[in-house]
C-alpha cells in the first residue's frame, strides 16, 4: 500500500469506528422492561451465544467474553435463578454442563435481537434502497475477504 493510500485508509477506518461506536449505542443489547436493570452487558452478551449456540459450556463462555470462570459462574446462577438459562448435563462429558435457554430466555433473547434488528431497519431506512445494498454488500464482500485471508494464513 502507497504511504497516501495508507493514511486514507487509517482515516477511514477511524471513521468507520465512530459509526460503528454509534450504531452499536443505537442498537445495543437492551433487556424489554421486565429485566431492565437486572441483566449486566456480560449476561446479556452470554445469552446472545448461549442463544446462537445451545449447549455451549461456560468454559467457552468465559474465552469469547474475556472474563473469568468465577465471573461466568456467578452470571449464570443468577440466569438460572430468573429463569432465562438451564443448566443440563452434557452427554458426552460426565463432568461438563451444558447452557441452553429456557422458555422465557428464548423470549427475552428474541426480543432482545427484534429490538437491534428494528433500530438497524431505523438507521438503514434513513437511505435509499440502493445505498442500503451498497452499504450491507460492501462490508458483506470486506468481512468474506477477511475470512478468506484469515483461513490462508492459518
Amino acid at each position: 500500500m502507497m504511504p497516501d493510500t495508507h493514511d486514507e485508509t487509517a482515516e477511514l477506518a477511524g471513521r468507520l469506528l465512530a459509526v460503528m461506536d454509534a450504531i452499536h449505542k443505537m442498537a445495543e443489547h437492551r433487556p424489554p422492561g421486565e429485566v431492565v436493570g437486572q441483566l449486566n452487558i456480560n449476561q446479556m452478551v452470554a445469552l446472545h451465544l448461549i442463544r446462537t449456540t445451545p449447549g455451549i459450556s461456560q468454559k467457552q463462555i468465559a474465552e469469547q467474553l474475556n472474563i473469568t470462570a468465577a465471573a461466568v459462574s456467578t452470571a449464570m446462577r443468577d440466569l438460572e435463578a430468573m429463569e432465562i438459562i438451564e443448566r443440563r448435563p452434557d452427554p458426552n462429558d460426565a463432568r461438563g454442563v451444558q447452557l441452553h435457554l429456557t422458555r422465557r430466555g428464548r423470549a427475552l433473547t428474541k426480543q432482545m435481537a427484534d429490538n437491534r434488528r428494528q433500530a438497524m431497519m431505523n438507521l438503514l431506512a434513513i437511505l435509499p434502497l440502493e445505498e442500503q445494498r451498497f452499504i450491507v454488500e460492501a462490508l458483506e464482500r470486506a468481512l468474506a475477504a477477511k475470512q478468506d485471508l484469515n483461513t490462508n494464513d492459518g
